[in-house]
């Protein structure tokens, strides 16, 4: 019974999360710092992240979406719409998209000198189209 009391006396925190992805809330330490670096702190044209689920690829490249006022391409992104915009691009996920699309997105970008950034689970080299 003595517990029981205990446990009613005992106070909790009110512990309030902030879910915005931004640089402020994204952990830095040393498994992701070159990441952050790259692609946050540095003006790559053109940058390919690579690395296993979970590990915080989607929430940095939000806070990149941001930072370079892009545009997601996604399944359900207007295709002309994304090549006539003129702005950064980012693809999350390149395996699930059109081979013949993402080169001539990748193309557009060169061509207009705008930003992309690719995101995938595997190294380039082992992405089959």
């Amino acid at each position: 019974m003595r517990y029981k009391t205990d446990m009613i006396k005992q106070k909790s925190f009110n512990y309030k999360f902030n879910n915005d992805q931004n640089e402020l809330n994204f952990f830095v330490n040393k498994t992701n710092y070159y990441a952050f670096n790259v692609l946050i702190n540095n003006n790559s044209n053109y940058s390919f992240l690579y690395g296993p689920n979970k590990s915080g690829k989607s929430y940095l490249a939000q806070i990149w979406l941001k930072k370079n006022s892009a545009t997601e391409y996604n399944k359900i992104s207007n295709y002309e719409l994304i090549l006539n915009d003129k702005k950064n691009i980012l693809i999350d996920n390149i395996i699930d998209f059109d081979e013949e699309k993402i080169f001539h997105i990748v193309n557009s970008c060169i061509l207009n000198n705008l930003k992309i950034l690719i995101i995938s689970n595997n190294k380039i080299n082992d992405i089959k189209f």
